[in-house]
């Protein structure tokens, strides 16, 4: 039997996508070829051709959509922040990277307007004032972007340093629109493949908020149900393609939210740190009723409280500890030569402090730490660990300090309305960028150079510095 290569594959099923929208399964393009779909030789490698193509969708593994024909002539809505429309600029960001092909550079984008293409323009601008914009492209992507932005880029660290990178220059366009505070734009995808989109105001008043609230809490639901499917699997910008591809043309449209305002009004679902990469996840997994009849692996103890996973649980008992930051804290005892899982656990957290449900997730708690544990250690090398470890030990003083000040404050029971909500987003963001550091220096296959360590000791000499301001702007805040 003939085995067709990858090129035949690719040519078939160019000419089988000639309709727009086709449908593409595996006997398709077997029986364009000619061969016999059952054969393992060529319906598997037919199959694994396709699931392996970066420009087709699919839900279950049989039928596939061309991205391109699914995005093409979509509207989507990007809402500006006052600061944007009083500068003329519209930071490109994670707003656009959804609507087109993820092989593209966010900045290679074009914007039509009219006959005209918008042009783009070099600005400065505060790290800190920046990554609103850029949080939805996952915090693992976000350095290797402004990185390719502007090489100047590349040795700076903190969230007070100034990033330059490239905006759409919209002054022109402001000013014919007469755009305000409140209006919207509207872009059609013209060509997803190259990046090419359309724009065009939508004036405040003409905005129905009900039906904006609305799709915000939909497209909630459908990233939940993105999760469930696909769980860690997907980084987070394929999680939000996929979530309107599973959303038919729902999550299109003038009327519909943006993705600033789905993440800023997000209650349901949260960005957490997984393995490799960022994703969004439920915050909490919904409890059936009657759940009684519910059998367990053998192994398996039923507790009333959340124990789907090591994050769901961290974030149940009250811990500000994230999955990455405590496989760090095991990698710091495997290369103290200290390899006690109890002494492990009473040096990193103080349980007293935990707000466990029952025994039972605790239980399994404890059952989550001590795999990793015994995982992590047993595949050591303290050969490739030795650059890394002095400075993962030096994020995790400053990680250890931070989750000190947070214990402090739930003993004092603050209400939550007090506390200052910028120190806390500084807080976040810090954490969010010392845990890219971590996981970076926890991946075996990632040599750190000279020029890495040094940028690296800057980074996490600024994250304390924000860190410790913070701590004290809420001590002096709440008055403790």
């Amino acid at each position: 039997m003939k085995l067709f290569s990858s090129q035949e594959y690719e040519s078939a099923l160019q000419q089988i996508m000639q309709e727009k929208n086709a449908v593409i399964t595996v006997k398709m393009i077997c029986d364009f070829l000619g061969v016999d779909p059952e054969s393992e030789r060529s319906g598997e490698r037919i199959w694994r051709f396709l699931m392996g193509d970066d420009e087709l969708f699919s839900t279950d593994d049989e039928h596939f959509y061309r991205r391109s024909d699914f995005f093409n002539g979509k509207t989507f809505v990007v809402v500006p922040t006052e600061k944007e429309i009083e500068n003329d600029i519209l930071i490109i960001g994670h707003r656009f990277q959804t609507f087109m092909d993820p092989e593209i550079f966010p900045s290679d984008l074009i914007i039509k307007s009219g006959r005209k293409n918008i042009a783009k323009k070099l600005i400065t601008e505060n790290l800190q004032e920046l990554f609103p914009y850029h949080m939805l492209m996952g915090a693992e992507q976000i350095s290797d972007f402004f990185v390719s932005e502007d090489n100047a880029n590349i040795n700076k660290s903190g969230y007070n340093v100034k990033i330059r990178l490239n905006v759409l220059d919209m002054k022109d366009f402001y000013v014919e629109k007469d755009m305000k505070f409140g209006d919207a734009l509207c872009f059609t995808i013209q060509n997803y493949s190259k990046g090419i989109f359309e724009i065009s105001k939508i004036e405040s008043e003409k905005r129905d908020y009900e039906k904006v609230n609305l799709w915000c809490r939909k497209f909630e639901e459908k990233i939940g149900e993105v999760a469930d499917k696909f769980e860690t699997y997907l980084d987070l910008p394929e999680q939000l393609r996929m979530a309107f591809f599973m959303g038919d043309d729902v999550f299109f449209g003038s009327d519909g939210a943006s993705l600033d305002e789905f993440i800023r009004s997000a209650e349901n679902v949260e960005i957490i740190f997984e393995s490799d990469h960022t994703v969004l996840v439920r915050k909490e997994d919904e409890t059936e009723e009657n759940s009684s009849a519910l059998e367990l692996p053998e192994g398996i103890s039923l507790s009333a409280g959340e124990s789907s996973s090591l994050p769901a649980i961290l974030k149940a008992i009250g811990s500000s500890l994230s999955e990455v930051e405590i496989d760090s804290y095991i990698l710091e005892s495997c290369f103290d030569r200290d390899k006690d899982f109890t002494a492990f656990l009473n040096k990193v957290f103080d349980f007293e402090k935990l707000d466990f449900t029952d025994e039972a997730q605790k239980t399994v708690f404890l059952n989550f730490l001590e795999e990793r544990f015994e995982r992590l250690s047993e595949n050591y090398n303290r050969f490739n660990d030795e650059e890394k470890a002095p400075l993962r030990s030096r994020i995790l003083e400053i990680v250890t300090a931070r989750n000190d000040f947070f214990n402090y404050l739930k003993t004092l029971e603050i209400d939550e309305d007090k506390i200052p909500k910028d120190e806390m987003k500084k807080i976040v963001s810090g954490a969010m960028h010392l845990n890219s550091i971590l996981q970076m220096l926890n991946d075996e296959r990632h040599d750190l150079s000279e020029e890495d360590k040094d940028a690296i000791f800057e980074a996490v000499e600024s994250a304390e510095d924000i860190l410790n301001d913070s701590m004290e702007t809420l001590e002096m805040a709440l008055k403790i």
